[in-house]
């Protein structure tokens, strides 16, 4: 115990002199050496400060904001959401949610060519009046039931029955639609339609063991089109809010992610279009950022939105015509020489003013851009002479004397012309100048603005209008035909003008039945030179979709497109969100 008690005492003793010369001498010692310590420190300090700061200044040249998949794309549009049935959606908001929310038989690619959609191949018998389709089989409804040929045999029978009266029946009245094969359907038409594919991108596919067990005339009012959409596209309907302000109607559609989507995987998360009855409020979201996107502009939106150094500016060009239509079927119009006078009476100068020139000026029924355009034949030009003589003709005459009052009159009625148009992109002001061309040669003529559900309904179905500025659309192949055959020209038809004349009627007959293209250009030449002669309408333009997105949106590829909504051709690959990532080189 004594010997144990003597090791600790010196176990102790030694530890409190290595203590002393480890720790307390060498402390004592470091006040000699603090300057070579603290050179170090200091020296080690600025080498971790300039590590730190070259690897900050190399970020800049290898790594950038990049876009990644997820977040919410909020857009615009003026109009309300009333029915995103692709087959009965007519106005430029319902057309946009059912875009979004549906797909057809084929669609537009990047270079606006006709790619499969649903289908991923058609052929034609030899004489090109049957044309059979091949379905994708990896295609599934947005409740996840599959896709097949009794979807579409039931769609365009649909349409086809009048008691549904979706705007398109007209254009599938005489085509009969069978189902041979699970995945296959033919479409027999009654003669040969070189563009009929093309017919193919319109509207939607709407699903039969949802739709099918309704009676035809229930189809429009039922809950599918305004609460329960069903469809194939790249978004789910999530829910659709109206709310009632003290200047209009806005709503917000809300979209989500379809993830089994047949064209790949969407990278946005949700999809909103918020609609609005006041344009002026919707440009004010935007540049408030609350918008990503907005559409349906006008030139005079276009000084305001340009300034905004965050978003661009997109002129979509359209493969439509803006017309004035005159209604041949009314009393005054009817007479040839009245259409040849209000042709020849308008200065086109002026009207490209209001647009400031962004648009290409027209001077026939059909595109440059397309089959049949002949630059030899071109509308009547712009002559007040001839446009006064016109009327005189007509017995239309200015009186003189204390009875002039600078009208025209024909026994004792005046000469009095409506224009009607659409309250949506530049239509109200071009229809403005318009009549105040009119009225220089005598003519007692007003611009009637009506809004855009209103005039499809109102005006253009039933054709309750004098004289119609309206665009109409061609698509990527031409064919006359609907606007301008007598067949077309009824009530629901797309012969706005109502010009019925067999030499056309005859023209336009041959021209879509021919596979050769000199044989449809000699027909569609006699087509041109019988409507300069009879002047049915009168070609202003070739508009654009005027479109604005934030420059923090990717994905989004400009291009001629057939319609506004194609805009979202490749919309499941947009994106808006960022994050750091290396640069690509």
């Amino acid at each position: 115990f004594r010997n144990q008690k003597k090791s600790i005492g010196k176990v102790g003793e030694q530890a409190g002199e290595q203590f002393e010369d480890q720790v307390l001498d060498r402390w004592r010692n470091l006040k000699n050496v603090r300057r070579f310590v603290i050179g170090w420190l200091v020296l080690v300090t600025l080498l971790i400060l300039g590590v730190y700061i070259q690897g900050r200044e190399l970020d800049a040249y290898y790594l950038t904001e990049v876009p990644v998949p997820g977040g919410t794309f909020r857009e615009g549009i003026v109009g309300n959401i009333t029915n995103m049935n692709p087959i009965f959606a007519t106005s430029a908001a319902d057309r946009a949610a059912a875009e979004l929310q549906f797909n057809a038989l084929f669609t537009y690619n990047q270079d606006n060519r006709l790619v499969g959609d649903l289908a991923k191949s058609f052929s034609k018998n030899d004489d090109g009046t049957v044309y059979t389709v091949e379905l994708r089989r990896d295609v599934t409804w947005h409740d996840g039931e599959a896709l097949n040929a009794d979807d579409v045999l039931f769609t365009y029978e649909s349409i086809q029955h009048p008691d549904t009266r979706s705007f398109l029946n007209v254009a599938w009245r005489d085509i009969t639609v069978q189902k041979t094969g699970e995945f296959t359907v033919t479409f027999a038409l009654p003669n040969p339609f070189t563009p009929f594919p093309h017919s193919l991108a319109e509207g939607g596919i709407i699903p039969e063991h949802i739709l099918g067990s309704l009676d035809p005339a229930q189809l429009r009012g039922h809950t599918f089109n305004t609460s329960e959409p069903i469809g194939t596209g790249p978004f789910v309907f999530e829910d659709l809010l109206v709310e009632t302000n003290d200047i209009a109607i806005d709503g917000q559609l809300r979209l989500v992610a379809n993830e089994s989507y047949h064209r790949g995987e969407v990278d946005l998360d949700k999809f909103i279009i918020s609609t609005f009855g006041d344009r002026e409020v919707m440009i004010d979201r935007f540049l408030e950022g609350e918008l990503a996107s907005i559409g349906g502009l006008t030139t005079a939106d276009r000084e305001e939105l340009v300034a905004d150094i965050d978003s661009t500016w997109y002129d979509l060009s359209l493969n439509n015509i803006v017309f004035v239509f005159f209604k041949t079927s009314d009393d005054v119009l009817a007479d040839r020489n009245v259409r040849l006078a209000l042709s020849r009476s308008i200065n086109q100068l002026p009207v490209h003013d209001i647009v400031d020139n962004r648009f290409p000026v027209l001077d026939s029924p059909i595109l440059p851009n397309q089959l049949g355009y002949n630059s030899g034949v071109l509308q009547v030009p712009f002559d007040l002479g001839k446009a006064a003589g016109a009327l005189d003709t007509a017995g239309w005459v200015l009186r003189e004397g204390d009875e002039s009052d600078g009208f025209r009159y024909k026994n004792d009625r005046r000469l009095e012309i409506e224009l009607v148009t659409q309250n949506s992109d530049d239509f109200p002001d071009v229809a403005r100048e318009i009549a105040r061309q009119w009225s220089e040669i005598g003519i007692d003529a007003k611009g009637t603005v009506v809004n855009e559900k209103d005039i499809q309904q109102n005006n253009i179905a039933t054709h309750n209008y004098q004289a119609l500025l309206f665009g109409i659309s061609f698509g990527a192949e031409s064919d006359p035909f609907v606007y301008w055959h007598s067949s077309q020209s009824g009530v629901n038809g797309f012969n706005l003008s109502e010009i019925e004349d067999d030499v056309i009627d005859e023209a336009l007959e041959s021209g879509r039945t021919r596979d050769d293209p000199q044989l449809r250009e000699a027909k569609y030449l006699t087509f041109l030179e019988q409507w300069r002669k009879l002047s049915p309408a009168y070609a202003l333009y070739r508009p654009a979709y005027s479109y604005v997105q934030r420059d923090s949106v990717s994905g989004f590829v400009p291009s001629d497109i057939n319609t506004p909504e194609q805009r979202f051709h490749d919309v499941h690959q947009w994106r808006i969100q960022t994050d750091e990532g290396i640069k690509p080189y």
